[in-house]
């Protein structure tokens, strides 16, 4: 999902988590463009809520959804701050319900253009002040993220996250999130942490820990951006579900790593 300019702000990639906090949004400048968070869920419309009182946000991203559309009803989103298709709602497809679908049907406001021009990330990164959102599955300690599989089990595509992410890297003032819940339960109702030492073998790493700015859980906000091994080990920690946190550090110390 990706924001245009915060005052101006477009959003980008959130698949559903429920009952989600959001200590993320106060990092957020007014005037942003942004490509706001795909996807159903929890998390979307946690974002939404969070960014309804910002003004003259853009919406440039790959999915518009109903979350993103709540931002339209509320006003905040005007794109009058994005460099790029300047007041108008870009994206790829459209997904969800009948008032979203009327709002898109022949309306002059709304740009709809292939993936490979919607979420390029030297054209959106042509915006000032991009703000990549995104979900995932799980955060090595390292900054690795995994957002399509978990062991050899696939649950997602990889969509236009690291796209995105880039936009917002080459964005000048731009920022990158990736918001999720510290835990998640398992079919076997199981709770495991969604912040792990290492990703467990078989899971791709759908975002590279090079490309890893802030990442959010209801614990807090960190930015990893130039920061070694240890220290971005100690921050995540530090949003990790803390039930789970002298587990992490545990892990840490039997790999030979002092933090």
């Amino acid at each position: 999902m990706g924001i245009g300019p915060i005052e101006g702000a477009s959003v980008v990639f959130l698949q559903g988590f429920a009952q989600f906090d959001t200590p993320w949004a106060p990092v957020m400048d007014a005037g942003a463009a942004s490509s706001p968070a795909r996807g159903i869920g929890g998390v979307p419309g946690a974002v939404a809520y969070s960014l309804a009182e910002k003004t003259n946000l853009g919406i440039h991203t790959e999915m518009f959804n109903d979350a993103m559309f709540s931002l339209v009803q509320a006003g905040a989103v005007t794109g009058a701050c994005k460099n790029i298709h300047p007041g108008k709602v870009v994206f790829s497809f459209a997904a969800g319900g009948p008032d979203l679908m009327n709002y898109v049907d022949d309306n002059p406001e709304c740009v709809i253009m292939p993936l490979s021009k919607a979420i390029n990330d030297h054209d959106c990164g042509k915006n000032d002040s991009f703000v990549s959102i995104n979900t995932c599955l799980m955060v090595s300690l390292t900054g690795q993220v995994a957002a399509e599989a978990v062991n050899w089990i696939q649950i997602s595509g990889t969509g236009g996250q690291l796209d995105l992410v880039r936009a917002a890297r080459n964005s000048k003032g731009g920022k990158s999130f990736f918001v999720m819940p510290s835990t998640r339960q398992l079919n076997s109702g199981e709770t495991i942490s969604n912040i792990a030492v290492g990703l467990p073998a078989g899971t791709p790493v759908t975002t590279p820990r090079t490309d890893i700015q802030y990442v959010a859980t209801e614990y807090g906000c960190v930015n990893l951006r130039y920061r070694s091994n240890v220290e971005r080990i100690q921050a995540l920690i530090g949003i990790a579900h803390p039930d789970f946190r002298e587990d992490l550090r545990a892990g840490v110390l039997a790999e030979g790593i002092t933090i």
